[in-house]
């Protein structure tokens, strides 16, 4: 390869994954300075990365003109394949050194598939068409995380790991040890025109807290009312902080109901002092960036603004309504906040945490919130530790087994991907551990040794099947015996997947094992039997491994919950 690296990465989802993509992105960058980097994003959402230096270029792609028309029918959508080709031409007449397609989508799959590229990772097509996912990470998103089963890993851990492993495979190690920090108020090149200016808050001593009053998905946002409520208790308690609202043209009605909940006489009070200040109804991204950079604090519900302010590296207390995933997609770095209610969460609970906070008193906290309001701090784990970000429960909470699968999947996944082997367990305590997840476990823990049981007959078929085909003369003439042989080995493996779909009926906690064994099946490679017999047997044993460490992790938490005998001291002698 020559000294520049020439790399497209693929990114045409939401704005939120651009944002995060941008964080791996520059993880990459600054490990490996010769990477020249080009990004493809819907036009839409093209200013994030329009703003960062360091890419080479960004390509804007009309997703409703070329995408929609064959997501609607792609069977039988000619026209719309060759709309598609065309406008890939300037892509794709130079093969790229790598291609990273980071939108895990069937419709970015076509477009990875028409670019030429020494390397691919992400989504992508084989050349009959079908769909393919191109490495282990892609796999596990795929098989776990688009089929919502709990894990622990962040997206952006995940795109940044999938990456740097790509990158030392094919370019060697990198260059420096990567101790610089990834984000930075001044990771965008921000611009301002004069009005934009004037419509920031003028008072210089103040500390600001954003709140993002929206959300992308209603069903994920807090009420206007509350969010009021909760801007009146910081700036009675807190003289020395200011309100700043934001919003897109959306939110205007949501910016009218906060005001409308506000206390009057408050209200006249803050705008007097210049405590509150709204720029709701502008959408323009140095604006709404500037603003989230000149923040102390953004307060939000998932929204992309919780990726932006990650960027930017102001501290975030993030209100998780509904079925939020905040360990895939909370904020990132170091000190941020996640409250978690699953009833109805109020603004005098919220307040209550971020007064804690600020005070360094997180540690009183249980004795001023409900038992059901669930407090989490983010923190990056040492290299040692595996790296990568990790919620931590600020106030006492039992483990679930849901919670208690999504650790030892993340563990699990860094085993397969990251050649690095955590300890067992680091990270659960004693106390921790309910007698219903006890219960549980000790029920699991039949199944999943069935589990390894059928997982090693299923390995070893393979490699009979492996063994056998592999001294066949011919793969369309054999004899009688050679074929009823190998029918015998591919209906024993047929009913040990089926075994495993009926274990999963009484045990869903192991469905994650049949997900990633069924895209492993799906991406099996090959020209002969042999072939795909012996790349079958390898994705058994990977499967088999996973599900060895599930089984590690069952004994070791319930061997901490096992009574231990505690020595009495020796009586003090007696002095006369």
């Amino acid at each position: 390869m020559s000294n520049q690296v020439r790399c497209l990465v693929i990114q045409i989802a939401a704005v939120s994954d651009v944002l995060q993509s941008l964080m791996a992105l520059r993880a990459a960058k600054q490990l490996y300075p010769e990477l020249e980097i080009h990004l493809l994003v819907r036009e839409k959402n093209a200013a994030p990365a329009k703003k960062v230096p360091w890419i080479t270029q960004v390509y804007t792609l009309p997703t409703e003109q070329i995408l929609e028309p064959i997501l609607r029918n792609p069977s039988d959508n000619n026209q719309a394949f060759k709309n598609l080709a065309k406008w890939l031409i300037p892509l794709a007449e130079k093969p790229w050194d790598m291609l990273v397609n980071w939108t895990f989508s069937e419709a970015s799959s076509y477009i990875s598939g028409l670019v030429p590229s020494k390397v691919k990772l992400g989504y992508s097509c084989r050349p009959d068409g079908g769909f393919y996912a191109t490495d282990g990470w892609s796999h596990y998103v795929q098989a776990i995380v688009q089929e919502k089963i709990k894990q622990n890993i962040h997206l952006t851990d995940v795109l940044t790991t999938q990456f740097l492993t790509a990158l030392q495979i094919h370019l060697g190690d990198p260059l420096s040890n990567g101790d610089s920090p990834v984000t930075s108020k001044y990771f965008f090149s921000l611009k301002l025109t004069e009005e934009e200016i004037e419509r920031f808050p003028r008072t210089a001593n103040k500390k600001w807290i954003a709140i993002q009053l929206g959300s992308g998905d209603p069903n994920k946002a807090w009420k206007p009312e509350n969010w009021a409520k909760l801007a009146e208790s910081v700036l009675l308690n807190h003289p020395d902080y200011g309100i700043l609202l934001l919003g897109g043209p959306e939110d205007i009605p949501r910016e009218q109901a906060f005001y409308n909940a506000l206390t009057p006489e408050l209200q006249t009070e803050f705008e007097d002092s210049h405590s509150m200040v709204s720029l709701v109804g502008d959408t323009h991204f140095d604006l709404w960036a500037s603003a989230v950079s000149l923040s102390s604090w953004l307060f939000s519900c998932e929204t992309a603004a919780v990726h932006l302010a990650s960027v930017l590296g102001t501290r975030i207390l993030n209100i998780s309504v509904g079925a939020s995933r905040f360990h895939e997609t909370g904020p990132y770095g170091n000190g941020h906040y996640v409250i978690k209610d699953f009833d109805l969460l109020n603004a005098k609970d919220v307040y209550e945490v971020w007064n804690h906070v600020i005070q360094g008193k997180t540690s009183a906290l249980a004795d001023s919130i409900p038992k059901n309001v669930q407090v989490y701090k983010s923190r990056i784990r040492q290299s040692q530790d595996g790296g990568g970000v990790v919620y931590e429960t600020v106030t006492a909470q039992p483990l679930d087994l849901e919670n208690w699968s999504s650790m030892v999947l993340g563990h699990i996944a860094r085993y397969w991907y990251c050649g690095w082997t955590p300890d067992i367990g680091k990270e659960i305590q004693r106390e921790m551990v309910t007698p219903a997840l006890v219960q549980n476990l000790r029920s699991l823990k039949e199944t999943s040794e069935i589990f390894l049981k059928i997982y090693e007959k299923a390995c070893q078929t393979a490699i009979d099947l492996k063994n056998k085909s592999s001294h066949l003369k011919s793969e369309k003439v054999m004899e009688v015996q050679e074929r009823e042989e190998l029918e015998k080995l591919g209906e024993s493996l047929i009913q040990l997947d089926t075994l495993t779909e009926r274990l999963i009926q009484i045990h869903p906690s192991l469905k994650a094992f049949l997900n990633m064994t069924k895209v492993l099946m799906h991406h099996l490679d090959g020209n002969h039997i042999s072939e795909i017999s012996k790349d079958a047997a390898d994705s058994y044993q990977q499967v088999k491994e996973g599900v060895t460490i599930f089984r590690d992790w069952i004994d070791y938490t319930l061997k901490l919950i096992k009574p231990f005998k505690i020595e009495a001291a020796s009586p003090p002698p007696i002095s006369l």
